[in-house]
């Protein structure tokens, strides 16, 4: 089993820090798992058309592999349909993906706000970028 390091996010103004430190993880390439939910039809399609392919259609997740050359963090941050809607109310989420794996390296989950890196020297990496950044996180 791999050790990790986590944060998870509070509060944050925008997600350039986010792009930072995804781009720690994209040095090489790697297998890449995103999961989606099923009547998240955009960020399917995003996923579809950035090259990833269907691996598993379960009753209510899709999940996707590809590679970390894939990641078009463009495309991938510039899609602002992704807004959760709770019963007491929108929250725009920082990923159109439930989740994000990049082997060996890092897992995001709760469209960002959960994140687990498996490398001490690049949790300290995005670290220093989330203060620079301001984002507030335990």
């Amino acid at each position: 089993m791999l050790k990790y390091y986590s944060f998870e996010l509070d509060d944050w103004q925008d997600n350039d820090w986010l792009l930072e430190v995804l781009k720690l993880f994209l040095d090489k390439v790697r297998e890449v798992e995103l999961n989606c939910w099923n009547d998240e039809i955009d960020a399917i399609n995003l996923a579809i058309d950035l090259g990833f392919r269907v691996i598993e259609i379960q009753q209510f997740l899709i999940r996707l592999s590809g590679t970390t050359v894939m990641l078009d963090l463009d495309k991938i941050v510039s899609l602002k349909s992704f807004i959760q809607t709770t019963e007491e109310d929108e929250e725009e989420n920082l990923l159109p993906f439930f989740s994000l794996f990049i082997k060996d390296e890092i897992f995001i989950e709760h469209y960002a706000r959960e994140n687990y890196v498996y490398k001490k020297e690049k949790f300290d990496l995005a670290v220093d970028i989330l203060n620079r950044h301001n984002v507030e996180f335990h």
